[in-house]
Parts: C-alpha cells; structure tokens; sequence
C-alpha cells in the first residue's frame, strides 16, 4: 500500500486513486505483532 502511495505521489497522480484514504488525507496501516507462533506465516518461500 505504502509503495503504491509513494508512486502516485511521484508520478503526480491523485493518491486516492491507488489507496483507500480516511477523511481524504490518511492512509491506515494494519500492523501485526509477529510471534514465533506465528512467524512462518510472515516468512517468503
């Protein structure tokens, strides 16, 4: 999400094209506490 905000910006487009935006200026991030319980899940092949 972030990478595609940062395009848009770059390329002077309207950043609500590529991302959800809350009150029309912030971007929400999911964050995930990762634990080894649940680390393989976050880990690329």
């Amino acid at each position: 999400m972030m990478l595609k905000l940062s395009c848009a910006l770059a390329e002077g487009q309207d950043p609500s094209s590529e991302v959800t935006l809350a009150d029309g200026k912030y971007v929400w991030l999911n964050y995930t506490t990762v634990t080894k319980d649940n680390l393989a899940q976050f880990q690329t092949p």
